[in-house]
């Protein structure tokens, strides 16, 4: 049983690959089985069933099923090889309790959001496309020349989604810098600002501060070890004019180096792209 077949109107969405190609995937815990719809598995061999199976919703609605296929889906990091039933579905393909179960996928239907591992998943809903909105301020706050504060803003309408990440806005009136961010879009949003003029700049109270754009997949890093000294050269070439440090605060400074490695570029590994979050950056064009 599904929910429904001829487009989900209420349930849970995520952006993921099925067989390679681009899907919008419903997550819905009513169905027993994952279907996919018969379209989106082009050179896909399809083995019919030996009887007669419908696929029924709870509202009554029945489709025919018309066979079984082994599939790739993708969602982040994970690489799913199933087979579903085959349906001519209104969505492009429906993940049911069977592939939740089995790789142990977490909603928090609260947060909305779908876990995995060290990966968090921001679900959105069918037929609503996730966009930019502008952040307005909630209180006036002056910012001090060549200081930094807090200022408290919230989105301007529903964005549709529950994490977002902050930018600057190119329409605003102020030469102050945003930082980047990445925040829950349902309660207030705490912006950091920088000025690195002299002159104070008063932010008032409705003005747009910057913009939220829709994230799609968190990845939380987890930290390692600082004890573990079988990482020799995590510190290589960055012991420079360690000199004048005492033993204890190379200690320190090495534990440190190694408890946030990912952040520092190697030989090996120069910065590049990143995959922990994943958003759009509008340019204007």
């Amino acid at each position: 049983m599904v929910r429904s077949i001829a487009g989900s109107v209420d349930s849970p969405t995520i952006s993921g690959k099925i067989n390679g190609r681009e899907s919008k995937i419903i997550i819905d815990t009513g169905a027993e089985v994952s279907l996919a719809r018969r379209s989106r598995l082009q050179n896909c061999q399809i083995k019919s069933v030996c009887t007669a199976t419908n696929v029924k919703t709870v509202t009554g609605e029945t489709t025919p099923v018309l066979g079984t296929a082994v599939v790739n889906v993708e969602l982040g990091r994970l690489r799913i090889r199933h087979e579903v039933l085959v349906a001519e579905i209104a969505d492009d393909f429906i993940l049911g309790m069977d592939l939740i179960s089995r790789y142990g996928l977490m909603i928090d239907p609260e947060q909305k959001i779908l876990r995995f591992g060290a990966e968090e998943f921001v679900l959105g809903r069918p037929n609503v496309e996730a966009a930019t909105v502008r952040l307005v301020v909630c209180q006036t706050t002056k910012v001090d020349g060549n200081a930094e504060v807090i200022v408290p803003a919230r989105v301007e309408t529903n964005p549709g989604y529950s994490l977002g990440m902050v930018q600057p806005a190119s329409d605003s009136t102020h030469k102050l810098l945003i930082a980047s961010t990445l925040v829950k879009t349902d309660r207030d949003i705490p912006i950091r600002v920088a000025n690195v003029f002299p002159n104070a700049v008063n932010i008032r109270k409705g003005e747009i501060i910057g913009m939220c754009e829709p994230v799609a997949r968190v990845l939380n890093c987890e930290e390692e070890d600082v004890e573990n000294e079988s990482k020799e050269g995590d510190t290589k070439g960055l012991e420079v004019n360690w000199d004048q440090l005492s033993a204890r605060e190379r200690k320190l400074a090495k534990g440190l180096i190694r408890r946030h490695s990912n952040v520092f570029a190697s030989e090996e590994e120069p910065f590049g792209k990143t995959n922990i979050v994943e958003h759009r950056i509008n340019t204007g064009s």
